[in-house]
């Protein structure tokens, strides 16, 4: 084999490990968007299942708030009541995912 010959494989060699270098660059760089992505998406689906949570919560305690008074009016302050409290146990929920 001639050194020109060496020359040209070792050129193209050369090239084609760039291109694997350049592929898997992309390629660790795609697999790091789609690990963000996929916790992001993750955290969305844990708020939304604490959400739905005290939204099942929420029905339950109006149910049993309905059915612990006949009278409209204590039944009325009974929910009010409970949906203030709900509304602070939110609001310190939220608070403690911030912090």
């Amino acid at each position: 084999m001639s050194s020109e010959s060496i020359a040209l494989k070792l050129d193209a060699l050369e090239n084609r490990v760039k291109k694997l270098v350049d592929a898997h660059n992309y390629l660790k760089r795609e697999l790091q968007e789609s690990q963000t992505e996929n916790e992001v998406l993750r955290k969305q689906i844990e708020l939304k299942n604490d959400e739905l949570k005290n939204f099942q919560n929420q029905s339950k305690i109006t149910k049993i708030a309905t059915h612990l008074s006949k009278d409209k009016n204590l039944a009325n302050e009974y929910k009010n009541k409970i949906n203030e409290y709900l509304k602070e146990i939110d609001k310190g929920l939220a608070y403690l995912q911030k912090v």
